[in-house]
């Protein structure tokens, strides 16, 4: 129960700062579709130019496609690789299925949330892979994808809700099962394969990875990465509908979060005002900064626990 209150109150602290602004500077491969207020564009790569991304719009890759984003004003870059749909949340990237690779500054301090269903990590430092897909020999509705994370850099900080904190290395491998629940299912070492698919699907202006004396044993003895059945541009996952209704919830989540850490922030500044007062004998101004403070309190409690517990279902594929 600590550790949950400790994630909700990381949200609520991201909610409240400076929020980020997300921003499209370059595309390759193939078109790419953006879905906001339940409005699907398709944008060809001829007339990209700095496209902004709203919160809580959702970007489908298609085969050979690929997308890079900048989050302002952190700095942190996004790709998202072929095939994926990927929901932007401000501090939050939503992993419906496939592949991102995410870039903090390296005296970048903010960090970014990465979800993937019911797993939630914070990644603070570094540069890293995420892989969520499910293998082509079944289906997502009798398989619950395993989230592998992959880490390129030395001192990369990555936490996980309801799982200890790891002590991260480069050039390693960790995969987080959803089902039946959050927990850690194995850390290695990566192979040559890995490093030179994340080789190939680096950063515009990336520097190639160096396979380290680490990265473990013989090819494909570690990872394989399989050609999965993706959502291709053509059909999207979701209907416009549906998706939008999702949006709206997911709003409303987030506006609760951020309006109840508000009122706490105040019924506490309330009290520390009353108790100021009561030292200087002023009892009447006293109780009514107590009483607003209290209220303020108990309906911050109250928008905060209400936000805990929405949490929309995806909506159906298609």
């Amino acid at each position: 129960m600590i550790r949950r209150f400790y994630w909700l109150f990381l949200l609520s602290v991201a909610s409240l700062s400076a929020q980020e602004e997300a921003r499209v500077f370059f595309a390759q491969g193939a078109d790419f579709a953006l879905t906001s207020d339940g409005q699907r564009t398709i944008y060809q790569l001829e007339n990209l130019q700095d496209l902004p991304v709203g919160k809580m719009d959702m970007i489908q890759t298609g085969p050979g496609g690929s997308v890079e984003l900048r989050l302002s004003p952190s700095g942190i870059l996004v790709k998202v690789l072929e095939n994926t749909s990927l929901v932007y949340n401000g501090d939050t990237l939503e992993i419906l299925y496939g592949r991102i690779r995410v870039k903090t500054p390296e005296r970048q301090q903010k960090g970014l949330f990465i979800q993937a269903r019911v797993i939630l990590t914070y990644m603070a430092k570094g540069d890293m892979g995420f892989d969520f897909v499910v293998n082509p020999d079944t289906t997502i509705e009798n398989e619950h994808p395993v989230l592998h994370v992959y880490t390129f850099t030395e001192k990369a900080r990555l936490k996980f809700e309801n799982i200890p904190e790891l002590q991260i290395d480069e050039h390693e491998l960790i995969s987080v099962h959803s089902f039946p629940q959050v927990s850690l299912v194995e850390r290695k070492p990566l192979d040559e394969n890995s490093v030179n698919y994340w080789n190939r699907n680096n950063f515009r202006d990336g520097k190639p990875l160096i396979f380290s004396s680490r990265a473990g044993g013989r090819m494909n003895d570690v990872v394989t990465l399989p050609s999965e059945k993706a959502p291709v541009i053509q059909s999207p996952l979701y209907s416009a509908e549906e998706y939008a209704s999702y949006r709206n919830k997911m709003k409303w989540k987030n506006v609760g979060f951020t309006l109840g850490s508000l009122l706490l922030t105040l019924g506490a500044g309330g009290q520390v005002v009353s108790n100021y007062l009561v030292q200087h004998g002023d009892r009447n101004s006293a109780d009514v900064f107590t009483y607003f403070g209290y209220g303020f309190i108990w309906t911050g409690l109250i928008a905060v626990v209400t936000s805990a517990v929405i949490n929309p279902p995806l909506p159906s594929e298609k």
